[in-house]
């Protein structure tokens, strides 16, 4: 190893020529004995540190990846230097490369999704409508799905934080599901993202000044679900399950039939109404529980929504009663649970195709300098009725059947095997402390991801994001590192050109406990319900991977401290006399394969410290003693080591090329020099100068450590008494 300029590593130097404006990529492989600091610094042509880049180098070798746009034209300089701080053994860097950017010249615009998990139909179908040639030409569609709506103040934090995840897309419009995300300081916050990118904001479910409000018509389509059953079958003895009792969406349905019932001449009471929470075995367990304890047979059921029609179903195939046979039941929404149920429940489905286009046609406004959309406005979202066998008007053939059977099976296939494949993955980690070494067993499961591409990226600290994995389903690129990011994904251009064929991206958070380690983004060209699913299950086994491993971690740094607190001086930082012998032994063991290799072991002892704790006092005497450990780390430079003894004792260890004690005026007069400009920098009133001794042997020449260090501190003390002669004198 040989020495270099203090504080620098072997790449000190590379110099590049960029263009102004222009964006480019740095990058490097690295590695370190344990997590090291390293800063890489960009020099402009005027010689200022244009950019500082704080880089974190983990044990486990990684790729660093740099954004970086100069400010100038002509000549850069790229360096790394370590921070205050010594080295036993140096972070390995190679492979340094400076590229252009390259540009998308065709990329599309991102239409943001901004929705929740919960109800999984109607959201797939939702974002089904917009994968149509019309929007995908020209736009990609992307999804952020947000947590369940908590009301305590963290977990809304956490959710605002992972919202701005958003400036990293390229925004043509915004759609929020309002009444899916509750949560009022996010709705706020992502309708005001909108109108900072100055696109049209489009809100579902909820009226917002300002915005393109989607009003779901749900009146007129429940009242046309109940006209069926009423004039088509000729039925009046009907019971209603309704949702949550007093939810607003469940009160107009309510109403609806409370009215409509009326014009018959019946009178709804209390009784007539049963409460399924809009769930399936809620709806269920409430039906059965009403027939077994004695109550009234109706000739039809009617639903507020499909998932507790099909609750029905169930409780009356348990009581012995046949759908249609005996009783009628509808359902109201359009959900897939309803198509895959026997019978297929019959139902109003949304027409969802005009949100695409009334999105398309603002976005052609906007484009045409139309500004009326600024304004906002409300459009309306009709409901058509389906009719289907639960009711008895329309009934599949064994053809249709056959099909759905086959979807649904393979469909519980990919979900066993997706689960079994995540929770082997997941329990191999357990117990582990490093997250890239928690990935290498990712690469079993690409199978389950064909066609897919996936990024895991985490976000622990702000200074970059960690890419845990990325891959398009068949190659696996892992343990990266991305600074100065612009973007939410490293391929982001390569997927956003038109006919990459990618059209829709699905964002989600990784988190625990309140706390968003990152986010996970997953590209596709189409998107059933299963991918969205596969996604989420995916996401889920992530954040408790994520969480185990971030404990352990923190609980081995923690340990780590400790030892570190046993090792290193409280006051200067530098290792004690245990920790220095330790490191001592090891610089020897890692030079021992190299013959030529000199290890230089000097013994330091500080020059008037009685005087200056007498004269100024303590505390700068203390002053003085950092002044003179920065000294001894400028000097020992990367290839060195500091330590401390206690007082005013210190000591070099240097693994070089160099022997040192042949010339021991030379780095005495290079710490006198790095004692002096510190002592400057603090405006200290006294000099702080060091006595001197070294003693230096070949690696592997068998020397004892003991040996070397009794040699050093004589050469040191005559060094002391040299000095003290010519003061005198």
């Amino acid at each position: 190893m040989s020495s270099s300029t203090p504080g620098m590593t072997d790449i000190e130097g590379r110099c590049f020529k960029p263009s102004k404006g222009s964006s480019y990529i740095i990058s490097f492989f690295a590695s370190a004995e344990d997590t090291k600091p390293v800063s890489l610094e960009i020099v402009s042509p005027s010689g200022d540190v244009e950019k500082s880049v704080r880089i974190s180098i983990d044990p486990v070798r990684q790729r660093h990846v740099i954004r970086f746009v100069p400010l100038s034209d002509g000549d850069y300089l790229v360096r790394f230097v370590y921070p205050d701080y010594s080295y036993s053994i140096s972070p390995v860097i190679e492979g340094l490369s400076i590229e252009a950017q390259k540009t998308c010249s065709d990329c599309r615009k991102v239409i943001a999704v901004c929705s929740m998990w919960a109800d999984a139909d109607n959201y797939n179908m939702f974002l089904q409508s917009l994968l149509i040639p019309e929007i995908t030409e020209d736009y990609v569609v992307a999804s952020f799905t947000f947590n369940q709506p908590f009301t305590l103040e963290k977990e809304i934090e956490t959710e605002l934080e992972f919202s701005e995840i958003i400036r990293r897309f390229d925004v043509a419009a915004m759609v929020i599901f309002a009444e899916m995300l509750k949560i009022e300081p996010l709705i706020s916050k992502l309708i005001g993202m909108g109108r900072q990118f100055d696109v049209p904001v489009v809100v579902l479910e909820h009226r917002y000044p300002g915005t393109i409000n989607g009003v779901y018509d749900y009146s007129s389509g429940f009242e046309e679900m109940l006209e069926h059953v009423i004039t088509h079958h000729g039925i009046t003895d009907i019971k209603m399950l309704a949702g949550f009792e007093g939810n607003e969406f469940s009160l107009e349905r309510e109403r609806i039939f409370a009215r409509r019932m009326k014009e018959e001449g019946i009178e709804v009471t209390k009784d007539d109404i049963l409460y399924g929470d809009f769930y399936t075995i809620r709806a269920e367990q409430v039906t059965y529980d009403y027939l077994e304890n004695g109550g009234h047979l109706p000739k039809a059921f009617v639903c507020a929504n499909d998932a507790m029609a099909t609750g029905v179903c169930d409780a009356l195939e348990r009581r012995g009663v046949r759908v249609p046979e005996d009783v009628i039941v509808t359902g109201f929404d359009g959900a897939r649970c309803g198509k895959f149920h026997f019978p297929v429940i019959t139902t109003c489905a949304p027409d969802l195709s005009v949100i695409g286009r009334e999105i398309l046609k603002v976005l052609k406004a906007k484009e045409e300098g139309n500004e009326d959309w600024r304004r906002g406005y409300d459009f309306p979202i009709n409901y058509h009725k389906v009719e289907n066998g639960s009711c008895g008007c329309a009934v599949r053939g064994e053809a249709e059947w056959k099909k759905i059977v086959t979807d649904l099976a393979l469909d519980n296939q990919d979900y066993y095997y997706h689960d079994i494949e995540m929770g082997m993955f997941s329990a191999a980690t357990v117990n582990l402390d490093d997250i890239d070494l928690a990935m290498d067993g990712v690469d079993r499961a690409l199978h389950l991801w064909k066609n897919q591409y996936n990024f895991v990226g985490l976000t622990t600290n702000d200074d970059y994001v960690h890419s845990l994995m990325r891959s398009d389903g068949e190659d696996l690129i892992h343990r990266e590192k991305y600074y100065l990011m612009d973007r939410a994904f490293p391929d982001y251009d390569t997927f956003m050109k038109r006919g990459s064929g990618r059209n829709v991206v699905l964002v989600r958070q990784i988190r625990s406990n309140g706390q968003c380690h990152g986010y996970i983004v997953s590209c596709l060209e189409k998107l059933s319900l299963r991918d969205e699913e596969r996604f989420e299950e995916f996401g889920m086994y992530m954040s408790i991977i994520v969480n185990s491993v971030l404990k352990q971690s923190s609980l081995r740094n923690a340990n780590l401290e400790i030892l570190r607190a046993s090792e290193h001086d409280y006051l200067t930082g530098l290792y004690n006399r245990k920790g220095f012998l330790a490191r001592c032994e090891k610089m020897l063991e890692s030079g021992a394969s190299d013959s030529g290799l000199i290890f230089t072991l000097m013994s330091v002892d500080m020059d008037g410290l009685k005087l200056i704790n007498d004269t100024y006092g303590h505390n700068e005497g203390d002053k003085a003693l950092k002044i003179l450990s920065r000294a001894l780390r400028r000097f020992a430079g990367k290839d060195g080591i500091c330590a401390r003894y206690g007082g005013d004792e210190f000591a070099i260890a240097i693994l070089s090329d160099t022997n040192y004690a042949d010339h021991i005026e030379d780095p005495r007069e290079l710490i006198q020099k790095y004692a002096a400009q510190e002592s400057a920098s603090e405006g200290t009133p006294y000099n702080v100068g060091a006595s001197v001794g070294a003693a230096s042997v070949l690696v592997d020449s068998g020397e004892d450590l003991e040996n070397i260090m009794n040699i050093a501190d004589a050469k040191m003390y005559e060094d002391k008494v040299a000095r003290k002669k010519v003061r005198r004198a």
